[in-house]
């Protein structure tokens, strides 16, 4: 969504303010996301009405059944540049090397998880320490039994239900793990905090979701004989120009670097013009390009165009008229004749005059 937003209203500014607005986790938040942007600009904010859904780029909008809170769809993103290479073979080698792929994959993370301990998995209580660290900015305030009161250090407040496992900053609705108001609650209690992460994230049901298996698979020709033809793939069509493996990346976009390299992000230089030339130090232009010419006369620095100049001046002070000079903006200096600081420009004409005179005895 927002690729599409840039294209007709770029900068960083709107974007800090799209990104406020589809972190809000509750509808109020969001509110007020989005009348800051219609004060900075009405424009973007009328596209975002006309073009967009809350429902579907804002987690506010988002439906808590699913325990999911992710923005991004890097998770479809990985997958498909893992098959980048099966995607080039035939159908029925493509299928195989997906399902190979998947075989081998479930069974490493069957006995990953066999060895780690805890409750919860890892990744999930590596992000749970993390919000254990942030509730110590929390102060809970009981009510009455299991329901709360939630002060933070910037003013804010919130409601937190232990009973219904709710909390009014809908985080914890939203990815089902307590967020840091909740957890400042949940240690005026004797439950330890990771029985009130949802069940998905435990080890068990991550165990469930890994308990089918692949089974491996004979050889071509060990396969049972169908009465049926070939299986032939769909027609080609063939489109212009080379055909694309990876997607269409923005200008702005960063690179992420290979395995096993030291390479260095860098972002593309599509539409960008913010590099120097090295000779000149002026932007806009590389060193291929400079109409800068060092001339070996001491530390004097000429441009082509003062060298034209000094030229056409030496030409007049030795007679030589000015049709027998080339046309071309570069020229090629003279080797030094019998001082090393003369100043003298010569054209190649003038050169080769100088060498064809010979005196008259």
């Amino acid at each position: 969504m927002y690729n599409n937003f840039k294209k007709e209203h770029p900068g960083l500014a709107l974007k800090d303010r799209i990104w406020s607005a589809a972190r809000a986790s509750y509808e109020s938040r969001f509110a007020s996301e989005m009348e800051s942007l219609k004060e900075f600009d009405v424009e973007a904010f009328n596209w975002l009405v006309k073009h967009t859904t809350p429902k579907k780029w804002t987690r506010s909008h988002f439906r808590i059944l699913s325990k999911c809170d992710i923005l991004l769809n890097n998770l479809c993103e990985s997958f498909n540049s893992i098959i980048l290479d099966a995607r080039e073979q035939p159908i029925i080698g493509m299928l195989e090397t997906i399902i190979f792929y998947l075989m081998v994959r479930m069974e490493k993370k069957r006995e990953w998880m066999k060895k780690q301990k805890g409750q919860l998995c890892p990744k999930i209580q590596k992000k749970f320490e993390k919000i254990k660290d942030d509730a110590r900015t929390c102060i809970a305030t009981a009510a009455r039994v299991w329901k709360y009161e939630v002060r933070c250090m910037y003013g804010d407040r919130y409601t937190v239900d232990l009973v219904s496992r709710t909390c009014r900053c809908k985080k914890w609705d939203l990815s089902g793990i307590p967020c840091s108001h909740a957890y400042s609650a949940i240690t005026l209690t004797d439950e330890e905090p990771e029985t009130f992460v949802h069940d998905c994230y435990s080890k068990e049901a991550y165990m469930r979701a890994y308990f089918p298996v692949i089974g491996p698979m004979d050889g071509e020709e060990l396969w049972p004989k169908a009465n049926k033809g070939p299986l032939l793939p769909p027609e080609k069509i063939k489109l212009p120009g080379r055909p694309k493996k990876v997607r269409r990346r923005e200008p702005d976009e960063v690179l992420a670097p290979k395995k096993n390299s030291k390479q260095v992000q860098k972002l593309s230089r599509t539409g960008l013009m913010s590099y120097k030339c090295r000779k000149c130090k002026m932007a806009g232009h590389n060193s291929r390009k400079c109409m800068m010419v060092e001339i070996n006369e001491g530390s004097q620095v000429h441009t082509r165009e003062t060298a034209f100049a000094s030229n056409e001046k030496n030409k007049n002070a030795t007679g030589v008229p000015a049709s027998s000079t080339s046309s071309h903006e570069g020229f090629m200096p003279a080797a030094p004749m019998a001082s090393q600081n003369t100043s003298t420009l010569f054209t190649s004409n003038q050169v080769s005059e100088n060498r064809n005179h010979v005196p008259v005895q």
